[in-house]
């Protein structure tokens, strides 16, 4: 703080004993021949018969400022000069000291009552009235010294109707369009000049500029981004505390919250404590497969029974002064959750956690069809492999379905579509994985119908008996009917669902055909994963997958918007029906351009167009004595038809 002998003076300067003179000076009495400068504020002030300018007012404040500091006046009536004069009580601060607007009218109104009204010129009681009314405030950095600037002969006024406008106008003094004025008075409206007089101060409507000098109750723990700012603009303000991660909040200039109190046009930013700044540690952790120093992605975090927004845990302030021990789970995609504690107390910022996690295991199933009967051979693995395989599969013609009787397995099975296609393999890369597990099931098998074929062929002379009833039930796979849409599925499922829905969508596409039960099973899967899209992301970006790999390539816009949308938006039963219906009415509309185009190509092949007419030329008379011209003609003509029907006849076929 600033004391009040610091770069503060008062004056009262005007009429009295016939002359206008600085009656008063503090903190010491004004010498007229002293040469060395110490009343060098006071060779600025102006007449304070200014104020006559102004109909009927009986007072105005006065603004103004040179290079040594900053001015705060306030003309009055003289009460002891017969003639009415007017007297003028000024308060001078250099240009780094700081205070706020009200405090400057208190300040002002208490001077002119000791100096004016009561008519005391005592020192002791001047520095007793300023230190009861000021709280001045030293600036960390100093508003740089203006310079002199050129003359200036004008006067400016500012209108106000209220005392927080006037302390309004006090506290932002520095303002750019107050430089073209010598002296700024601000008055009550009632009071301002009628627009035109001549002689009459100017005006000043600019809208006032706020801008706000910024200081921190504790520089040394807090940072700010900026001391100086227009009200709008942003403030950063960073509170540091050793062993901890930094608080960084962040406040709007001109509207006051927890971390800012105002003092007129200055800002002091509250200590860490005051504005509720709470410190913590951060402990960053890493989960690796067992026996692998690779880090697991898709990673998640419980601490005391909450989920982490990031996979990391936060040891506050408090509980490592009450030395509390966390219970902290990890856990990851296809591996299981592994439980471990950490010791508040002796937790240290930035210190790395690292956890082994074993996979979850599962198995794969390989299906195949030999001699009219479903042969499978089974190998247990572990989750991770099998997600890969499970992805990998669909490249080698293979389809992946989760297998209902063995919870976190897979059945892997030859697609109906690369049957067709001879066994050629689609173009892609596989892992040499996939054809290992595939080769050894596809071994067994082998060696299975090898030993049973005897038993077969026996079997088939007797006659097989009929399979149990419990038998023909079969077993409902996930995403069917029976499941219900918005029950909880993991991370491998959601992949198969994906697959499956991608590769009978691109199977509508190139085969051009409506299946119903295809179709059912497509709408079952999206609607499971539409159903969990809103808690689980992994089913929001396959729903992307599909828009963007298939439904924005294959079927059209006002699909591929649907699908947007639904993804977007809330679950909504109708906005889902929509995009199925317009799913449905496209596939169907395929499949009807195909049956029409093979209906027409059909009926071209029994009828195939006959070759246009062409017209003869008229024949020259003949006699009816040479008939063998006539014979030769209708030889000719005959030829003629038969070529022609011959090249129009594969015009009727259908283009593979």
């Amino acid at each position: 703080m600033t004391s009040p002998t610091d770069n503060i003076r008062v004056a009262l300067y005007g009429q009295y004993g016939n002359d206008t003179r600085y009656e008063f000076t503090w903190p010491e009495p004004f010498n007229p021949l002293d040469t060395t400068g110490r009343f060098q504020w006071l060779r600025s002030f102006t007449d304070p018969r200014l104020l006559r300018q102004f109909p009927g007012a009986g007072r105005c404040h006065l603004l103004w400022s040179t290079a040594d500091g900053f001015y705060y006046g306030l003309c009055t009536l003289q009460p002891d000069d017969p003639r009415g004069g007017c007297a003028l009580t000024a308060l001078f601060t250099g240009h780094h000291v700081f205070t706020d607007g009200r405090t400057a009218v208190a300040c002002l109104e208490a001077l002119h009552r000791l100096l004016v009204v009561e008519g005391v010129r005592d020192a002791a009681q001047v520095e007793a009235c300023l230190a009861a009314q000021l709280s001045p405030r030293t600036l960390a950095q100093a508003a740089p010294t203006p310079a002199p600037a050129a003359p200036k002969v004008t006067i400016g006024y500012r209108a106000y109707n209220t005392e927080a406008e006037l302390a309004e106008l006090l506290a932002f003094r520095r303002q750019k369009t107050h430089e073209l004025y010598n002296y700024v008075v601000l008055v009550e409206g009632r009071c301002a000049p009628a627009a035109g007089t001549p002689g009459a101060p100017v005006r000043i409507a600019d809208p006032l500029t706020r801008q706000y000098a910024i200081v921190a109750d504790d520089p040394a723990t807090t940072q700010l981004s900026t001391t100086s700012a227009m009200q709008g603009s942003e403030l950063t303000v960073t509170y540091r505390k050793a062993g901890y991660q930094d608080v960084v909040r962040h406040h709007r200039v001109g509207t006051p919250d927890a971390i800012a109190a105002y003092d007129g046009a200055l800002i002091r930013i509250r200590p860490a404590a005051t504005a509720n700044a709470s410190f913590g540690m951060r402990l960053p952790v890493v989960a690796v497969a067992k026996g692998s120093h690779t880090p697991l992605t898709g990673c998640w975090v419980e601490v005391d029974g909450m989920r982490c927004p990031t996979a990391e845990i936060t040891v506050t302030e408090t509980q490592k002064a009450a030395g509390l021990t966390l219970h902290v789970k990890v856990g990851a995609t296809y591996y299981k959750t592994v439980e471990t504690t950490v010791n508040a107390a002796t937790a240290t910022n930035g210190q790395t956690l690292t956890v082994e996690l074993q996979p979850q295991q599962g198995g794969a199933t390989l299906t195949t069809r030999l001699f009219g009967l479903d042969w499978t051979a089974t190998r247990e693995l572990d989750q991770p492999t099998i997600a890969r395989i499970a992805k990998e599969a669909p490249g080698a013609g293979y389809t992946v379905e989760t297998d209902p009787r063995n919870k976190g397995g897979v059945m892997i099975y030859p697609t109906p579509a690369y049957a067709r296609s001879n066994g050629k393999k689609p173009a892609g890369k596989t892992s040499p994985w996939l054809w290992v597990a595939l080769g050894e099931g596809l071994l067994i098998l082998l060696l299975a119908a090898a030993l049973v074929l005897p038993r077969l062929t026996a079997d088939k002379k007797e006659g097989l008996p009929a399979p149990a009833e419990s038998e023909q039930t079969e077993t409902p796979l996930e995403g069917s009917e029976t499941t219900d849409p918005g029950a909880p599925i993991s991370d491998n499922t959601n992949q198969l669902l994906y697959d499956e829905v991608k590769q009978n969508l691109l199977y509508f596409h190139d085969e051009q055909k409506w299946d119903d039960n295809m179709f059912d099973a497509t709408r079952r899967n999206l609607e499971t994963l539409y159903f969990q899209k809103d808690e689980d992301p992994t089913a929001r970006e396959l729903l992307s997958l599909i828009e963007g790999d298939v439904i924005s390539i294959y079927y059209g816009d006002a699909c591929s918007k649907d699908l947007r949308f639904i993804i977007e938006k809330k679950v909504n039963d109708e906005s889902f029906d929509n995009f199925i219906d317009r799913l449905e009415s496209q596939i169907k509309n395929w499949d009807r351009e195909r049956q029409k185009d093979e209906t027409e190509a059909a009926f071209l092949l029994k009828h195939p167009t006959p070759a246009p007419k062409q017209e003869q030329p008229k024949a020259q008379e003949t006699k009816p004595s040479k008939p063998k011209a006539k014979a030769a003609t209708q030889k000719s003509k005959s030829k003629t038809q038969k070529k022609g029907a011959t090249t129009d006849a594969p015009a009727g076929r259908p283009h593979s």
